[in-house]
């Protein structure tokens, strides 16, 4: 008997353009690992825009879904915080609201999880013409995924259509080779909601962009290591994406980081608890 109602939590940073968001959504009545909730982690203001979008989804999936909505004007940090808290498995996959997942992307992300580790996944940006002509359709027959489809739509030809197309050895050869560094990015990370929980979650003083990348530098100072996964669970990036980092919220967001990294800072006093 499960300890927990659900093996994963997909936990949808929402910050941003709705219908990016719905796009988001229907990705995942399409997945073929079943067994997991959504939560919405809500920084919009409260709007019946979003109310109907969720009734829309709960009338034409029975995935489980719900959005932590806070009582109060809370920043996106919050929200991701009381959402962990909230989740009713024990393993946690973090994306954005504006990323579309591949159908086999929550298979991938609970085959390759392991005791100890947290994942990082990645995503292929779409130009602005692109990821507004991509329709439901088009994402629940995985068209949106087809180099060949794209390319019909502009896409040029480059190396990391390879996200797309990788599969098995290639996809395990590939998350070898990449020169970049699995971190925790908000947009496409996994990890055990024991070893989130253990480190006081993401630092609410953290502004949208970096709060990720601070809170998988706890993890590995406590221990946690880190597991390329970027060609194996893969994400359509939309964009544009309606949010912008000023430049004094980047500089707190360096600070805080520097100071993680300087003193090997294994849990925030900014968290959950």
């Amino acid at each position: 008997m499960k300890k927990h109602p659900y093996s994963a939590t997909i936990l949808i940073n929402a910050h941003h353009d709705m219908s990016w968001l719905e796009k988001t959504l229907w990705s995942y009545s399409c997945q073929t690992y079943k067994d997991f909730e959504i939560i919405i982690a809500n920084s919009f203001s409260l709007s019946s825009e979003i109310e109907n979008l969720i009734f829309q989804f709960k009338k034409e999936s029975d995935i489980a879904l719900k959005q932590i909505v806070p009582s109060k004007k809370l920043l996106a940090s919050q929200v991701l915080n009381a959402a962990i808290v909230n989740s009713q498995s024990n393993y946690i996959i973090m994306v954005e609201g504006y990323c579309v997942a591949k159908s086999d992307f929550v298979e991938q992300h609970m085959a390759l999880r392991k005791e100890g580790y947290f994942l990082s996944g990645g995503t292929f940006k779409l130009p602005k013409n692109i990821s507004a002509e991509i329709t439901k359709e088009d994402i629940l027959t995985q068209n949106c995924f087809d180099k060949k489809w794209l390319r019909t739509k502009g896409l040029k030809r480059f190396f990391k259509t390879q996200k797309l197309t990788a599969r098995g050895i290639q996809a395990k050869i590939l998350n070898k080779v990449v020169p970049t560094n699995a971190t925790w990015n908000v947009h496409n990370s996994s990890g055990w909601k024991k070893d989130l929980l253990a480190i006081n979650g993401v630092d609410e003083r953290m502004v949208n962009g970096d709060q990720g990348r601070e809170m998988g530098e706890r993890l590995i100072n406590n221990g946690i290591k880190s597991k390329q996964i970027r060609y194996s669970a893969t994400c359509l990036k939309l964009s544009p994406i309606n949010s912008k980092v000023t430049q004094d919220a980047f500089d707190l967001n360096m600070k805080i980081r520097i100071e993680t990294k300087k003193n090997n800072k294994t849990k925030t006093d900014f968290g959950i608890k």
